[in-house]
């Protein structure tokens, strides 16, 4: 996963109490869980940018969105549940989805107290932000993983730079000019081969946001290890923490297991934030309710898993330890599979991409 540096600001920010917030298990680790209040909603898991510390652009998954009926099922069982706050992304683009603001005027209307979404701002032009703030979103986060234009183009993979520096400027003025209740974030992935850019990250972007977090590039469940074997290149120089080893005795409960929903584009459970492949989904609520689905049989079996740090087989394994191990999918699932045609041209692209930033692994 990706770990904090710091935020922009000398009192704590909302990025430090979120990130408590999230991190905190229940008091009695349980394989039966209390319903949770928040949910992460993975409209689309198709992305416009192709972040080079991203498993997104390696990603085999064919680009699906989220049918707007089984968005409001989930949404309206969950607030029945409890459900109090939902993220309406995941491993995609939210404003990829054209209708976000219907989503957005879904889960307000249902009762969900807080809607937010993080972008890479180069869709989020004024005109949808503003439909998006007439439907009722709370807050919205820019990631933005560079400082200048040649940066920007290694790191996401498109020239959209100036686009998204014309794009938070325009929702930023219009925000303060009208007194809008929306509340702006940002966050910067630092990929050490690029360089420490905090410093001048925030000099141009602090006077946007109400806060800013920088965080190293992590290798997003150990997924990045599996570059050295797709690309033929090592991922030392992108991400930060891959020689950062944890040893069993060091494992922990992932708090995910039980204080988040992740619904997939699909319609299924997840059990992270991070699973581009489908690899940790419990239930499919096309055949399921919620209610049954987060404690069915196979959420319990993962649940137990982690409180016995017994991991092994599953992709949880090789976040754990942050090194390379052999995993299976917890269940078996339909999914729509990119063409080898395709696969390999997004392996070029990341590749050429990468070897800018590191050097290859000798063969």
């Amino acid at each position: 996963m990706n770990h904090a540096l710091e935020t922009n600001t000398d009192e704590e920010g909302y990025f430090e109490q979120r990130s408590r917030q999230v991190a905190k298990l229940p008091t009695s680790l349980r394989a039966h869980a209390r319903h949770p209040k928040n949910a992460l909603i993975e409209l689309t898991n198709g992305c416009n940018h192709a972040c080079i510390f991203c498993k997104n652009s390696n990603q085999g998954r064919k680009a699906a969105f989220l049918p707007l009926d089984t968005y409001r099922s989930f949404v309206e069982q969950a607030v029945s549940l409890g459900l109090e706050e939902i993220g309406l992304y995941a491993t995609g683009e939210p404003f990829m989805t054209k209708n976000l603001h219907d989503y957005i005027r879904i889960a307000k209307q249902a009762g969900v107290r807080r809607v937010y979404l993080t972008t890479n701002g180069a869709l989020a032009t004024l005109e949808r932000v503003q439909a998006c703030v007439d439907a009722g979103l709370d807050s919205m986060k820019f990631s933005i993983n560079a400082s200048n234009q040649q940066d920007y183009n290694l790191v996401h993979g498109f020239d959209d730079f100036e686009k998204v520096m014309q794009n938070l400027h325009s929702i930023h003025e219009w925000r303060d000019a009208n007194k809008i209740d929306l509340q702006l974030l940002c966050s910067c992935v630092i990929i050490p081969s690029v360089g420490d850019i905090q410093q001048e990250h925030s000099a141009l972007f602090s006077r946007y946001f109400d806060d800013i977090v920088y965080v190293e590039a992590g290798s997003q469940a150990g997924q990045a290890f599996e570059l050295i074997d797709e690309l033929a290149v090592s991922p030392h120089g992108v991400f930060g923490n891959i020689n950062q080893e944890n040893t069993l005795e060091s494992i922990k409960p992932c708090s995910m297991v039980w204080n988040r929903y992740h619904l997939t584009a699909e319609g299924y459970l997840a059990a992270c934030c991070v699973d581009y492949e489908l690899d940790l989904v419990y239930s499919n609520l096309n055949d399921e309710s919620l209610e049954q689905g987060w404690n069915n049989a196979h959420a319990k079996k993962l649940r137990n898993a982690h409180i016995d740090g017994n991991l092994e087989g599953l992709l949880c394994h090789q976040c754990m330890l942050n090194k390379k191990q052999d995993y299976q999918p917890l269940t078996t699932v339909a999914k729509k599979l990119k063409s080898e045609g395709i696969r390999d041209k997004e392996r070029s692209m990341l590749k050429d991409r990468m070897v800018i930033a590191i050097k290859p692994i000798p063969f």
